[in-house]
């Protein structure tokens, strides 16, 4: 494996500014070949080791201990090289004896590091707006109303998006540079932006790079696991060099949009945390109801009951099939940066998220099963199946990192994309096949819920197909 430090001091051989540019130039080129591509993995067979994760690394470090003006211009095999080592870092599963070693630790971090560039962008730029703002006036959460994002952002949500957005879209067709004052010239639809919104989005999305040194983010890990530290391009894509933007990982950029995105811009706002739960667990309700409205399932909210001392729920959702019934709990509450690299907050923070749904989804079926009279209406002579949805992928690919199961029902972690993509696929064709097999199927290890739908036809998702055309005035 290769030293850490043998890794950042071949990356500051190079000149700061121009091995970023050339990133973003060979970034750009791979993202031509991942539209390209109709799989992940033939994807990612073509980029090599120009990975989009590791251009990500390499152009981070680049920018926290590079400096300007070095006497060494990059060429692309050096970057291949530089890319190849970040491939080869040490990390402390080459000791299994050592703190965060495991096996079952590695994957979580590796998982969180590379699964996020293959998520959908249409379906993370279409849930924004449905989330946070066709959902959240539905449930008039007062901290998502219009006026409030305006306070927030300096402008409005959908304007937000459509500049991030189209500050993407000018990078990755200009070898990565964006021209701030940038208007889509076909005109998708008529763009409301001014003065303070362009320079809103500039404050929020670009830095110089003695900016992103500052970021707070970023923190201090042991040497085996260095390669995983924050990159303060998550919050700022682009990087002010010259008096010009550019996006070194336009895929960044286009994150930046997203619901995860909007959140950072929030979290600092505890009532805006308090609203998403509320949020969410609407906007997962709203999902389901799309299969009741086309006559495929019934669907019931949660079920408020009295036992003991106190007022009890049970879990958010119920979608009776007529041959399964699937119950449902909805998590807004993402890992927080420590567990998602597989330290010693990773146990907590996973019983805090899914083994709390866990244990709902166990008491309730308990209570169908049982008879009790507040849950009468569902029926007990069909197979049951929970669902524990989560706002972010939980991605938790090994034994030992996933709760307990309960014992009366399996339980499978699924994210809102899957269950955007599972009404979509079940708009178009029978899914209770799938259903009925992941009842005897265990969730804990690797992620049953998306290989179970492969072979299913998949269809549009109209709630996000609605919100898309909602921002970008598609008619």
């Amino acid at each position: 494996m290769t030293r850490w430090y043998r890794y950042i001091r071949d990356v500051k051989a190079f000149d700061r500014d121009e091995l970023v540019e050339l990133i973003a130039e060979v970034s750009c080129d791979q993202m031509d070949k991942e539209q390209a591509a109709t799989t992940a993995g033939s994807q990612w067979e073509q980029q090599g080791v120009l990975l989009p994760f590791v251009l990500a690394g390499v152009a981070r470090d680049a920018l926290l201990d590079g400096f300007s003006k070095a006497k060494r211009s990059p060429r692309s095999s050096d970057l291949e090289r530089l890319c190849s080592q970040y491939l080869d870092l040490e990390d402390a599963v080459a000791d299994p004896a050592a703190p965060y070693g495991s096996v079952a630790r590695y994957m979580v971090r590796v998982a969180y590091e590379q699964f996020p560039y293959q998520v959908s962008p249409f379906f993370e730029l279409a849930r924004s707006w449905a989330l946070f703002a066709d959902t959240a006036a539905q449930v008039n959460a007062p901290t998502m109303t219009e006026e409030a994002w305006r306070r927030a952002l300096r402008c409005g949500l959908d304007e937000y998006i459509w500049l991030a957005f189209a500050w993407h879209a000018s990078a990755a067709t200009n070898r990565g540079w964006v021209d701030p004052g940038f208007q889509d010239p076909v005109q998708i639809h008529e763009l409301r932006s001014s003065a303070e919104a362009l320079a809103a989005v500039s404050q929020r999305l670009s830095a110089s790079p003695n900016q992103l040194k500052q970021d707070p983010g970023i923190e201090v890990l042991p040497d085996n696991l260095r390669k995983y530290r924050y990159n303060p391009l998550l919050r700022r894509p682009f990087v002010r060099l010259g008096g010009r933007l550019l996006a070194p990982i336009q895929q960044l950029a286009r994150r930046r949009t997203s619901p995860e995105g909007l959140y950072y811009d929030r979290v600092q706002d505890p009532r805006f945390t308090d609203d998403l739960g509320d949020v969410f667990e609407a906007y997962i309700g709203r999902q389901l109801a799309t299969l009741e409205n086309a006559g495929l399932a019934a669907v019931l909210p949660k079920i408020q009951f009295d036992r003991g001392n106190g007022r009890e729920e049970s879990i958010d959702w119920f979608v009776v099939f007529p041959d399964v019934v699937l119950l449902v709990e909805a998590k807004a509450t993402r890992l927080a940066a420590e567990a998602r690299l597989g330290l010693d907050r990773l146990g907590p923070d996973v019983d805090r998220t899914l083994g709390v749904a866990y244990d709902q989804i166990g008491k309730t079926a308990d209570l169908i099963r049982s008879g009790q009279p507040e849950f009468l209406d569902l029926p007990t002579d069909r197979p049951m199946l929970g669902l524990v949805v989560t706002l972010e992928p939980y991605w938790l690919l090994w034994h030992g990192t996933h709760p307990v199961e309960p014992e009366n029902i399996r339980v499978h972690p699924v994210s809102c994309g899957e269950i955007e993509a599972m009404v979509g696929a079940a708009l178009v064709g029978p899914i209770t096949d799938v259903f009925l097999r992941l009842t005897t199927e265990s969730g804990t290890g690797g992620r049953r819920f998306v290989t179970a739908f492969e072979g299913k036809r998949s269809g549009a998702n109209p709630i996000l197909d609605a919100a898309y055309d909602r921002v970008f005035g598609v008619d």
